[in-house]
């Protein structure tokens, strides 16, 4: 029953390609270059070769050009996804990387969007979980950096960091993403400069990130967050807020009226002349009705949320609790899938790779979720990386024992599911220390 969540009748191959050829067939990409009057290439990077290959290299290790080609001159790819051409005919495909590469950039960067887009789409319609308490899913809102190759023309767009020490060498790409809590899933980023003239601040991307989520999907951020123009964007758009507030702040909007842990306080939140003067185009009227709660968890400081929603208190600092989740997902997405560094030298490789590295990341989160339903336990129990080292094993098993696909697809799901993160019943009894390691080059010597 498993094999068919996704609405194919039987799976042709037993991992997550299986999941692209039925989330982004090759006909679709025909299609759209048709629609679209967009010039491809032809012969054995064909669009869709070149984008499952771009995203194959997020699922592997090692993530070369090198061991992207070698699964076309393996003959691992599967018949349906290749063209037809005389090279594939006479057994002749080089090794040489030069023509997957130059493909690569011939890749029109609006196929790598809509891809993003459906594949997006058609995971949350097939594995979609709504809450029973809430009208529509819940996306937390977070933002990070990302490290560029240093080239020419991405130092101009995304000019690097600077302290009393001098300029950085690497640009630097500030992103914002909006995951769905449920699943985990990812949206379409997105990103400006860091540093500069042209600087972004997280607060500017989410505006433009809140357009993406679906009806009546309720946004959830932290302090970086809970100002007014978030919410008042969010409302506006008929998104319920749940942020989170500097004591400050909160006691500004209640009127500096102290609140004690457990408390909430109805108020209507209007921009402050400061707001408006950063917001020139704010509409005399805007305001925003919510509450104020106040929260003191065992062990952290006092709380203050400011929300939209109807829930009770308790149900708000439950659900507020997940937000944490954004962190782990943000992780998997820089260390697992590797996108701390997008070693390009142009931006619309750069735009292309970290789009591609989002659809990635969003089908080994599809298989997570298959577990997930198969063993009745919430996708968050599951080990992000552990089930992409099960995804890497089955991507290299392909063609080794043709048949039974649908039986490895469920074997794969099977096993899946008992990747589990540990269940700790106490505190760790050494304290988590992280040792930076940072990106730089030898000293060039004179």
């Amino acid at each position: 029953m498993l094999v068919y969540v996704l609405g194919m009748s039987k799976p042709s191959a037993p991992d997550v390609l299986q999941l692209f050829l039925q989330v982004a067939p090759p006909s679709m990409f025909s299609q759209w270059a048709q629609q679209q009057q967009w010039r491809t290439r032809s012969g054995v990077y064909s669009p869709a070769v070149v984008i499952w290959l771009m995203i194959f290299q997020r699922l592997n290790a090692r993530g070369t050009l090198s061991t992207a080609v070698a699964e076309v001159v393996q003959g691992r790819l599967p018949a349906g996804l290749l063209v037809e051409c005389k090279r594939l005919r006479e057994d002749k495909v080089s090794r040489n990387t030069s023509g997957y590469c130059r493909a690569r950039q011939h890749l029109p960067l609006e196929i790598a969007e809509h891809v993003l887009e459906h594949i997006l789409t058609t995971l949350l319609q097939k594995l979609g979980t709504p809450s029973a308490e809430l009208a529509g899913p819940v996306y937390l809102l977070d933002g990070s950096s990302l490290q560029l190759g240093a080239s020419r023309e991405l130092r101009r767009l995304y000019p690097p960091g600077q302290n009393q020490h001098g300029r950085a060498h690497w640009p630097v790409l500030r992103v914002l993403v909006a995951h769905d809590l449920a699943t985990g899933l990812a949206t379409r980023p997105q990103w400006g400069p860091m540093y500069g003239a042209n600087a972004v601040s997280e607060q500017a991307l989410a505006e433009t990130i809140l357009d993406q989520l679906p009806a009546q999907a309720t946004v959830m951020g932290d302090r970086n967050f809970g100002i007014f123009s978030v919410a008042y964007g969010a409302h506006r758009r008929r998104h319920p807020v749940l942020l989170r507030l500097t004591k400050a702040r909160a006691l500004h909007l209640c009127c500096h009226k102290k609140l004690r842990s457990g408390t909430e306080q109805a108020v209507v939140w209007q921009a402050s002349p400061y707001e408006r003067r950063r917001q020139p185009h704010l509409p005399a009227d805007a305001e925003v009705p919510g509450r104020v709660v106040a929260c003191a968890l065992p062990g952290w400081r006092p709380i203050y949320l400011f929300t939209t929603l109807t829930l009770p208190a308790e149900k708000l600092i439950q659900l507020y609790a997940l937000r944490w989740n954004i962190e782990t997902d943000l992780r998997s997405l820089k260390q697992t899938v590797r996108l701390h560094r997008i070693d390009v030298q142009s931006q619309a490789m750069m735009e292309k790779e970290l789009l591609l590295a989002i659809s990635a990341y969003n089908l080994v989160r599809a298989v997570m979720t298959l577990a997930a339903q198969a063993a009745a336990i919430p996708v968050r129990q599951l080990s992000f990386t552990h089930i992409l080292d099960l995804v890497e094993a089955f991507l290299h098993a392909v063609s080794e024992t043709p048949g039974d696909e649908a039986e490895r697809f469920a074997r794969l799901v099977r096993q899946a599911a008992t990747c589990r993160l540990p269940q700790r019943r106490r505190r760790r009894s050494f304290p988590r220390q992280v040792w930076g390691s940072g990106y730089r080059y030898p000293r060039r010597r004179r």
